[in-house]
């Protein structure tokens, strides 16, 4: 049975979800920044963050500044959060502290952790393997792709499948490919790992990045300034909706025993509150006083 080639990798959910053309991903961008900046404009207008009143909008980060913020905080991981959530709603200093760091992770070096380019969006981890490669060993990689090639015109002669392509078809099959990884490389060119340490962790790359960090400051999605209070205040909602039902529970589950015997036997009227309530005995019945009967009162007018 012959294997079409990334054929694992195409039924991951790296491929159905997170590959896009170039296009689409700066589409994608464009379009999360627009959504964001919209809605926090709404949210300012209204009064619902700390700008109260008339006060002017504040100068919003545009989808190419949000990106560079990211390249210089963000690992691969968080670049896909970031396809469809803003820098300005999302901080990504306040992200990266709830993420585990790689040093935690067994089998994991320093090098595999800063990988902050695009590449995983665009291209199969067999063309990024090649295209790193060819970034190592030109010469190496040049040869390992003709000899898989020569393979495979080889290997289709000395069969007798009607179907077997021609060996131009082949040729044009291999320069596809190859263009299809110098374009690999001259990406992850842009952003090799080291280039962490000696750009990004320097003076002049906090310089560059500072004004945006102000800017970010301004910007910021009030309702999502502080994560830490927006979620005790989701915590303490989702508490007092659950409290009604709780209540309509404990009405609807009677705590006296005798409270059904006497509703069968028409001992239960309703009160103003529309609350049923028993016809409490002001003497010993049933074996109990009737003080532990009156005792359940209360939890039912809760």
């Amino acid at each position: 049975m012959d294997v079409i080639e990334d054929s694992r990798y195409r039924q991951s959910t790296q491929f159905r979800i997170w590959s896009y053309s170039r296009s689409k991903l700066a589409e994608l961008r464009a379009k999360t920044n627009a959504l964001a900046t919209t809605h926090i404009s709404n949210r300012l207008s209204t009064g619902g963050g700390a700008q109260e009143g008339a006060a002017p909008l504040p100068e919003f980060l545009t989808a190419e500044e949000e990106e560079r913020l990211l390249k210089a905080t963000a690992a691969v991981h968080l670049r896909r959060f970031y396809v469809t959530n803003s820098v300005m709603t999302y901080s990504p200093t306040d992200i990266l502290k709830t993420c585990l760091f790689a040093e935690k992770f067994p089998n994991t070096t320093a090098e595999e952790v800063p990988l902050i380019t695009d590449a995983y969006f665009h291209y199969t981890p067999s063309q990024i393997m090649f295209a790193a490669l060819l970034m190592a060993d030109r010469e190496l990689a040049q040869r390992f792709i003709q000899q898989s090639f020569d393979y495979s015109i080889e290997n289709a002669a000395n069969t007798n499948n009607v179907m077997k392509p021609s060996e131009g078809a082949m040729e044009a099959l291999q320069r596809k490919i190859v263009k299809t990884i110098e374009a690999c490389r001259e990406l992850l060119e842009t952003e090799p790992p080291e280039r962490m340490d000696n750009y990004w962790s320097t003076p002049e790359a906090n310089k560059d990045v500072r004004p945006l960090i102000r800017k970010l400051k301004k910007c910021r999605d009030p309702d999502r300034a502080d994560l830490v209070a927006l979620q005790k205040s989701r915590r303490e909602q989702a508490v007092k909706k659950d409290r009604p039902a709780k209540r309509r529970r404990a009405l609807t589950t009677p705590l006296d025993p005798l409270w059904m015997e006497r509703k069968r036997g028409g001992e239960a009227e309703e009160d103003g509150r529309g609350i049923r309530r028993s016809l409490w005995a002001s003497s010993v019945s049933e074996g109990m006083p009737s003080w532990t009967h009156k005792l359940t009162l209360p939890f039912l007018l809760l």
